[in-house]
């Protein structure tokens, strides 16, 4: 059988398993077997109706992470290099389990599966239980820190960064579309050919080292992701702890480029929405903050340096005001309004730096037969330079810290 569907309940070793089998070929398929608590339920079917990999699921609601991965010698003795296993499990620890005692339970898994290629789920946020989400925040952080350990044999399914829409109204389990979700993010991380299935966002220069699908960003971290902005409002438009950034002109105008795209979403803002002197907010209901930094006065115009710093100064002030967790912005004013990749990437920076949040910079190859976009730069030499300028943010900024801690010892 290539797909197999294992429920365990009450986590009885020996209990009567509900088996589901879909008969295809199999030769030289890669094998993924997926060990889960009620979070991996269906999941198998949904990652091998769209995959090339020959998938068994072994699922035991309500387990524990050691619950979960006690017979994973057993089970994972097969697989080899070119097999994946992924553990979907830890949720049901959090009220009852010690930060250091789940972390504890990761490395031993991982010392047991180093025979094959390991997918660690993040733990997804608890939207029946907000009081237990800094735990979960610093369990994620620690499961990245061992995933950058482990590099090229364990990577993270960051489960995390799903919205609450994703998600059942009690809030605890992934809904179908959630699933749906991770089902994309599997096949991702299997590095596998996809059948594209609904809001699926097309990679055109996937090959780009540092240039991430969408579901992809890295917590806490500058991401540069390659997508039509349509579909990063409809994955995290419903997301309260997400905003989303762009800059305009002081007349609304609103009539080329991203801004199209947040004008037919989310409406002109209107000056009632002014919230400093360069930058306005809108807000959906229960769902994602709306930026607009206010750069220059006429559409047709080009901003100031002095205008464009406020306006950034002004983002970083009130979304840390708001407790914003998630930036997910256009390369503000790099595409049309002629400001330098290296000044946008050392504002960008400074605002990822004091805030702490992530950051999806959001790029897409727009046509535009009558205008120089990008400074002349083709799409994909945008990316390349984007990327540069950004990495060099980062790499000073990391040289001058570490600097400054020689410097006190």
């Amino acid at each position: 059988p290539t797909h197999k569907s294992i429920t365990k309940p009450n986590f009885k070793t020996n209990s009567k398993v509900k088996t589901n089998l879909l008969h295809k070929n199999t030769t030289l398929r890669p094998k993924l077997i997926i060990l889960a608590d009620s979070h991996g339920k269906k999941l198998s079917t949904m990652v091998e109706e769209r995959s090339s990999l020959n998938v068994c699921s072994y699922v035991r609601p309500g387990a524990g992470f050691g619950q979960v991965v006690e017979e994973v010698g057993a089970i994972t003795k097969s697989l080899t290099s070119s097999d994946y296993l992924l553990v979907m499990a830890g949720t049901n620890n959090v009220e009852k389990s010690g930060v250091n005692q789940l972390m504890s339970d990761v490395h031993k898994l991982i010392n047991n599966v180093k025979h094959t290629n390991l997918l660690l789920a993040t733990l997804p946020m608890r939207h029946d239980r907000w009081e237990l989400d800094p735990k979960i925040t610093k369990i994620n952080a620690e499961l990245e820190n061992i995933s950058k350990l482990h590099d090229g044999t364990v990577k993270l399914l960051p489960l995390h960064l799903l919205p609450r829409h994703m998600f059942t109204a009690h809030g605890l389990h992934m809904n179908r579309r959630g699933k749906n979700q991770a089902a994309k993010m599997i096949m991702n991380l299997a590095r596998k050919k996809v059948v594209e299935c609904e809001a699926e966002v097309q990679i055109s220069t996937s090959a780009l080292h540092g240039v991430k699908p969408m579901t992809m960003l890295n917590p806490n971290e500058i991401n540069i992701v390659e997508a039509n902005m349509s579909d990063m409002i409809e994955a995290f438009k419903d997301d309260t702890s997400v905003a989303f950034s762009h800059s305009i002109s002081e007349d609304f105008h609103m009539s080329a480029g991203v801004a199209v795209v947040f004008r037919r979403e989310f409406q002109r803002p209107k000056t009632t929405d002014y919230v400093q002197s360069r930058l306005t907010r809108q807000k959906r209901l229960n769902g994602a903050t709306i930026y607009s930094l206010v750069t220059k006065s006429k559409y047709h115009g080009k901003p100031t340096l002095n205008d464009y710093n406020t306006a950034f100064t002004q983002l970083r002030q009130d979304f840390k005001k708001e407790q914003l967790k998630t930036l997910i912005c256009s390369p503000m004013g790099c595409v049309r309004d002629e400001i330098e990749l290296e000044h946008f990437a050392c504002s960008i920076k400074e605002f990822q730096q004091n805030t702490g949040a992530t950051v999806g910079i959001i790029c897409y190859d727009e046509p535009s037969p009558r205008r120089q976009l990008r400074k002349g730069l083709s799409h994909s030499d945008f990316l390349r330079r984007l990327k540069i300028e950004i990495d060099k943010q980062v790499t000073e900024e990391a040289t001058t810290s570490q600097q400054v801690t020689e410097e006190a010892t």
